[in-house]
């Protein structure tokens, strides 16, 4: 009896410490979860960590395919990695690069009217951070609906948490963050990933007014009948 409780415990933390981030049904996000899922990491060179290349060479490949390059920060690549890789069906951002504040459009939306609860940012967005004035920043995506001060991330190029580099980690990571105007380092802007619309659900919407339309001269005939009768 007591091995058995032990043998529980062992694979009740066991399976808690191994959790992986679940999927959202939005494809460009998930293909970001399934990377995050896989644990990247950068190689050290010298000891030390510095964007010289990662562990799963196909995650560094689809890096280097948005123009990634040995040595490079590579937050806004990652992003840029996953939007290329579901691009047929995505219309909005186009911007596929390295820098975070070339996801920001006309229509991105100001992390000011987030944080006040105006606005319900998707899952899947592009969050941008800047740092003071600068043209120097940082991105990810929110992994889910982000409503008020805080959400939930998933960054490249980052920390596991508050100790380490918040734009120059090693890793992949799932993040808590939080919107913070006053802050140095902060997020600045949401820019929403449109897609295009899927054949499968126009075709369920057209079948529902070609319907209706049916309908409307069904009943149109009758009473045009019913009135010549009478």
């Amino acid at each position: 009896m007591k091995k058995l409780i032990i043998l529980i415990l062992f694979l009740f933390f066991q399976n808690s410490y191994s959790q992986k981030i679940p999927y959202t049904g939005v494809d460009h996000l998930d293909t970001l979860i399934f990377f995050c899922n896989q644990d990247i990491r950068e190689i050290k060179k010298n000891g030390k960590y510095n964007n010289y290349g990662f562990n799963n060479k196909d995650y560094e490949k689809k890096l280097k395919s948005v123009g990634w390059y040995v040595g490079g920060p590579w937050c806004s690549f990652s992003n840029s990695a996953v939007l290329k890789m579901n691009e047929e069906k995505i219309v909005e951002p186009t911007y596929r690069g390295g820098l975070a504040r070339s996801f920001i459009t006309k229509k991105s939306i100001s992390a000011d009217k987030v944080i006040k609860g105006l606005i319900t940012i998707p899952k899947g967005s592009i969050i941008t951070w800047q740092k003071g004035k600068t043209l120097f920043g940082h991105s990810g995506e929110n992994r889910e609906d982000w409503k008020g001060p805080f959400g939930k991330t998933i960054e490249g190029n980052t920390s596991s948490g508050e100790s380490g580099s918040q734009d120059n980690g090693e890793g992949l990571y799932p993040r808590k963050r939080s919107i913070s105007p006053r802050d140095y380092f902060r997020i600045t802007y949401f820019t929403l990933v449109v897609y295009k619309p899927k054949v499968k659900e126009f075709e369920k919407v057209k079948k529902e007014l070609d319907s209706i339309r049916l309908k409307i001269f069904f009943n149109g005939f009758i009473d045009f009948y019913s009135i010549s009768i009478y």
